[in-house]
């Protein structure tokens, strides 16, 4: 079983997080392409995203950080963060 997201609810983004760079050399093929390319989908500030993984609503709000791997949703005024692994995204709507 994989973790597909986190969401910290009751909270707001903390901007003193910091995140692992991408691997170097970055990653080749299939996989690392789909990463890639949702996250080009995904840029920070887009808005009305909805984010499905195991048949479930993972994650709903704006892009506030992309990352190698990763994106994260907040809901207003930075609220609940979720956390959500692009490798594991099935449906992404804007």
């Amino acid at each position: 079983m994989w973790i597909a997201s986190i969401t910290i609810t009751s909270s707001t983004y903390n901007d003193a997080i910091t995140y692992l760079p991408a691997p170097t050399p970055q990653p080749t093929g299939c996989d690392s392409n789909c990463e890639e390319a949702q996250r080009e989908y995904l840029p920070v500030r887009t808005t009305g995203v909805d984010i499905n993984a195991g048949g479930q609503t993972v994650a709903q709000g704006t892009v506030i950080k992309s990352e190698y791997g990763m994106v994260v949703i907040v809901g207003n005024n930075n609220s609940n963060p979720a956390f959500v692994s692009l490798c594991k995204s099935e449906i992404i709507n804007k």
